[in-house]
């Protein structure tokens, strides 16, 4: 294997980052589906951006996934906004509960 590796260097980094790659999307989703995030986003979509004021880096813990300093958190009289940083976004599409 490490001749291999010593022999290709660039294939393997290529096939190291989309390994990391595919793990960190895999687990995001995984947390989406747990929490119950796909859920939520399928009954309350965001139809269009939130113009109210937002409070970013805020936390909340559902169904015990801790969204710890990810979340994006709005409020106005029509309703709550929620998102996610882009880094998370895979399986968090933004949320707007009246």
């Amino acid at each position: 294997m490490q001749a291999w590796i010593n022999h290709h260097p660039a294939l393997f980094v290529g096939c190291l980052l989309l390994y990391i790659v595919s793990i960190w999307l895999i687990m995001v989703n995984i947390v989406a589906l747990a929490s119950g995030w796909k859920l939520l986003a399928r009954r309350f979509p965001a139809q269009s951006p939130f113009w109210g004021p937002v409070w970013k880096w805020q936390r909340a813990s559902i169904r015990g996934a801790g969204y710890n300093g990810c979340l994006i958190v709005g409020a106005d009289p029509t309703g709550l906004f929620l998102d996610i940083m882009v880094i998370f976004h895979t399986g968090h599409r933004a949320l707007f509960i009246p």
